[in-house]
């Protein structure tokens, strides 16, 4: 836990103070106000108003949590995972939006059994299929649905942006294929963050919050 205390990056939720016995471990951080990156992206449910986040802003803040694991990686060469539970709602935001990663480094602290149940870094795949997680565990996407369905999102927007007009996707082509990715995502389950972020927002009226990140 000392060790913990002693990492500094702009981009990690310094350690303030720790309590520890065998039956109870408790970790004390500075309050952060713009709550997590999930929360950002999703909101608290229907209904509920979502930000906008701009394109700048998302790549500074995935620049921010690379770096922060990269930090990592290096101050604590001795863990297999340094993270062990990287996921949105792990990823802070300060006053400015900066990233801040939480919830770290804590997999030496845990019971062994209840850290495999519970951390997303002992459900990546090449923990199921030979018993062993490695650094590459921490940065590894849980849901093969959601990947599928975002490089095809990704196609669909380069289609659109072919520098041959000839070649480039009419709009109801583009339309079609999200309307398509949207349907089958209500289908795969009955609530899925990843198809609500893709809405045509014909669901709620209200006033959407903006973040511009400079």
């Amino acid at each position: 836990m000392r060790r913990l205390g002693r990492l500094s990056h702009p981009n990690l939720l310094p350690l303030v103070a720790y309590y520890y016995r065998k039956e109870e471990k408790l970790l004390m951080h500075d309050y952060v106000q713009n709550k997590s990156l999930a929360h950002l992206l999703h909101g608290e449910g229907r209904g509920v108003k979502k930000a906008v986040v701009h394109w700048a802003a998302r790549l500074k803040i995935i620049k921010g949590v690379a770096s922060a694991l990269s930090y990592m990686y290096d101050e604590l060469p001795m863990l297999t995972v340094p993270h062990g539970h990287l996921k949105s709602s792990n990823i802070l935001l300060d006053e400015r939006f900066e990233p801040l990663m939480t919830d770290y480094a804590l997999v030496p602290v845990m019971n062994h059994s209840h850290a495999a149940q519970l951390m997303v870094a002992f459900k990546s795949p090449e923990r199921k299929q030979f018993g062993k997680s490695s650094k590459k565990s921490d940065v590894w996407f849980d849901d093969e649905a959601d990947k599928e369905a975002a490089v095809k999102l990704i196609k669909i927007g380069l289609a659109c942006c072919d520098g041959n007009a000839e070649s480039r996707s009419e709009l109801k082509d583009a339309v079609k294929g999200i309307e398509e990715l949207k349907a089958k995502g209500r289908g795969d389950r009955e609530d899925n963050s990843f198809y609500s972020s893709i809405s045509d927002g014909t669901e709620r009226d209200e006033d959407f919050t903006n973040v511009a990140i400079h």
